[in-house]
């Protein structure tokens, strides 16, 4: 008996609809600043329209040329691609001949998050989280075919679960979000679904007969991961094991901020490209090219804080009306939302870093129809909390320095951020005036304490957002 195979070549609907210029970063707020002497010139006012106002621009220039790039749509959403043919099969759909390697076949990680810990699983049952299981186990042992015909699913559920899959593991930038789907004669339930792999240039394809027409190179693949490896290696040595998870995150978020670039061309010509995606869009062009859009920023924030024992999943949703992606991270216990792609600025911004849900529907808009994100809450560990100096009071010494101190040193920050709360409004010229006093003179107690911690306050930078940013040297 014959079978009729739909081969449903299926952009995963949202997950690529987010491949766009989803920058938002803050334009180069620093080319005319100067400081002379005690005279400061602030720059809040083009800091707000920057971040505020410029994010409704449809703009897509470089970071690395100090420049802003915002949200911008390049593709609809909810948009579903089919290529539709008959494929003729035997009952038994048997494996493609692959020539995978034994290095792929062998791939493992060993990450200090557990794989049962990933947060798309956990919210998974029954089925879906046997399908996934299954989808695991063909990608590590590099098999295209994964049986479905007892489990009782429809296509969208299939789908489903490999976007989730694939939001969970980011290392496995080799897997195309494409598929296909097999039925069985009376198209009841889906029997098979044939994952599909990428070497970033090709990916394969099939006949109706399930032979390959084109293979993704396995050798490049292979080259490709020992790369990837190679690189997480290098960048998490570099983070002290023994740090808390509030300082090994806000490692990482520097570190991604500061090494990828924004791929504005391959956002904008997203409507140009096949199933074959470029790197930007992936853990890979993060990590290696160091080139990416919103999608590698947040693969690369995921991968790595699984290196170091944080748990972190993707969001994917909209901000100013065009599709993104960003991270949640799990510190403490709690869940933050967290975009490394909207802090990429010519100083690093922390207006995106471990806010509420609440915060971040200021400008993001969460879209949980296509895989889970959690609930945000706490501001416990806020970049406000954790690493800024507060001023309460232009008649006090800033308040509960010494633990900021100590969290920004522990992070290898160049930095100091302070902020004077609602307690301490005053004039600009006032809060010039306290920072002299207080915190640029070296009979402050404030600047006492830095230089016993051999740190010196070189020169006050200028104002980001609601922080006074100084430069230190240590």
């Amino acid at each position: 008996m014959k079978i009729k195979m739909l081969s449903v070549l299926l952009v995963l609907v949202l997950i690529i609809s987010v491949l766009c210029s989803c920058k938002g970063m803050t334009e180069d707020m620093y080319s005319n600043f100067s400081i002379i002497e005690e005279t400061v010139e602030i720059i809040n006012d083009k800091y707000n329209n920057a971040v505020n106002n410029d994010k409704s621009e449809n703009k897509s220039t470089a970071k690395n040329n100090g420049n802003s790039s915002n949200e911008s749509p390049t593709l609809q959403t909810n948009v579903k691609t089919k290529i539709e043919k008959e494929i003729t099969t035997d009952d038994e759909i048997t494996e493609p001949s692959s020539n995978f390697s034994e290095s792929i076949k062998s791939y493992n990680n060993h990450l200090a998050v557990p794989t049962s810990e990933y947060y798309q699983f956990t919210c998974l049952s029954g089925a879906e989280k046997q399908l996934y299981q299954s989808i695991l186990s063909a990608v590590s042992s590099s098999k295209n075919i994964v049986n479905t015909s007892n489990l009782s699913l429809n296509e969208n559920q299939v789908l489903s679960v490999l976007q989730k899959v694939l939001s969970d593991y980011p290392q496995y930038f080799y897997v195309s979000r494409y598929c296909m789907v097999a039925y069985g004669l009376k198209r009841r339930n889906i029997r098979a679904m044939v994952l599909l792999y990428t070497d970033g240039e090709a990916t394969d394809e099939f006949d109706e007969n399930l032979n390959y027409t084109k293979t993704a190179n396995r050798t490049v693949i292979n080259r490709k991961i020992d790369t990837l490896q190679s690189s997480v290696n290098s960048i998490v040595s570099q983070i002290p094991d023994n740090a808390s998870d509030i300082i090994k995150e806000k490692i990482i978020h520097d570190y991604v901020v500061k090494s990828v670039a924004y791929a504005n061309d391959e956002a904008e010509n997203i409507e140009n490209t096949d199933k074959t995606l470029p790197h930007a869009f992936d853990l890979y062009g993060a990590v290696v090219e160091k080139s990416a859009v919103c999608e590698g920023y947040a693969k690369m924030f995921q991968y790595l804080c699984y290196c170091v024992g944080i748990n972190s999943t993707q969001v994917i949703g909209t901000s100013n009306g065009g599709n993104h992606m960003w991270n949640t991270a799990k510190i403490d216990g709690q869940w933050y939302q967290i975009d490394a792609t909207w802090d990429d600025s010519e100083y690093i911004s922390y207006d995106y870093f471990n806010l509420t849900n609440a915060e971040i529907s200021k400008t993001h808009s969460i879209d949980p129809s296509y895989i889970y994100a959690p609930e945000c809450n706490s501001t416990e560990n806020s970049f406000t909390n954790t690493f800024a100096v507060c001023i309460t009071s232009l008649d006090t010494e800033p308040s509960n320095y010494e633990s900021k101190i100590s969290n920004l040193i522990g992070a290898n920050d160049n930095c100091l951020y302070l902020y004077f709360n609602s307690d301490a409004q005053a004039g600009q010229n006032a809060r010039i005036k306290y920072l002299q006093k207080n915190i640029l003179s070296k009979t402050s107690d404030f600047n006492k304490y830095l230089r016993n911690n051999n740190i010196i306050i070189s020169r006050l930078v200028g104002k980001l957002g609601e922080y006074y940013l100084f430069s230190l040297n240590r």
